[in-house]
């Protein structure tokens, strides 16, 4: 953790899951201080590869509005 940030950081976990009507979904979940996950977007994907990349932009968009917050309010 950057010693010049104050608070917590939040922890984004991104991954494809199948749901029973076998349809794939990106999903995006956010871990805050209590550590329950908890879905924060969920995009229905055609396939494990498409997949893989819409978690990969959802994290780092995620990430990068996470931190542009921060640093406004420093």
């Amino acid at each position: 953790m950057d010693s010049r940030c104050s608070g917590t950081r939040r922890t984004f976990v991104g991954q494809v899951e199948r749901d029973s009507n076998g349809v794939l979904w990106a999903i995006l979940y956010a871990a805050p201080a209590e550590r329950t996950q908890f879905p924060l977007t969920r995009e229905m994907v055609h396939s494990m590869r498409q997949g893989r990349r819409r978690v990969t932009d959802m994290v780092l968009a995620e990430a990068d509005a996470a931190d542009e917050l921060a640093g406004a309010a420093r």
